[in-house]
């Protein structure tokens, strides 16, 4: 995740604030398969025509990220860790974190990945900058929020020449760092090397 502006300068009133992306969950074939393994084929076929909203940047105030955890850690409870052997990755997150969406629809701002304030970029086909270099959506805006950057090397190469070593974390070289432990203590020595970069950064 990149932030080009402050990622709270806008945030709207009780709601929480979620990015779409520009793709169906019906017509997404990693997230449809996570979705019918956790609510099934038929829950799936309901809703294949909703866009996929990525859990990767989710936010708003307290009280309503309050209400969205609690309701995630009540699912977690009920579905139980699900482990995808062919990506090799933990999809429980994604999937629980697209039903919220669905079923709470008066929770949300959805940030439109094309126009809003978000840019979830693995389904971009191009990008645009503005003359500060900064990446910006259809209306010409640049995004505060700019997640799945390092997808592509072109977006890779822009950034690492913008920002230092000492800017960038890289969560997955870190979970990689703790491979062979369980997923609860993966987790939280991924918090502690998060919160060690930050206070790093003072």
């Amino acid at each position: 995740v990149i932030f080009q502006a402050d990622p709270f300068g806008e945030t709207s009133g009780s709601l929480l604030h979620v990015a779409e992306e520009p793709v169906l969950l019906g017509t997404c074939g990693t997230n449809s398969k996570w979705f019918q393994q956790i609510y099934g084929e038929e829950a799936l076929a309901l809703h294949r025509d909703y866009p996929v909203i990525c859990s990767g940047t989710t936010f708003g105030k307290t009280p309503a990220v309050r209400s969205y955890l609690e309701w995630m850690c009540r699912e977690f409870e009920k579905h139980g860790p699900l482990w995808d052997v062919g990506d090799r990755t933990l999809i429980m997150d994604q999937a629980l974190h697209i039903m919220y969406c669905i079923s709470h629809p008066e929770n949300l701002l959805r940030e439109n990945g094309e126009t809003g304030a978000i840019a979830t970029l693995a389904h971009f086909e191009n990008f645009s900058f503005d003359v500060n270099g900064q990446l910006k959506n259809k209306k010409k805006i640049p995004y505060r929020i700019l997640h799945q950057y390092d997808r592509f090397p072109i977006l890779r190469s822009v950034y690492k020449d913008k920002y230092s070593f000492k800017d960038h974390f890289d969560l997955e070289k870190a979970l990689r760092q703790f491979s062979g432990t369980s997923a609860r203590q993966k987790v939280r020595k991924a918090a502690k090397a998060v919160k060690n970069w930050i206070y790093s950064l003072r």
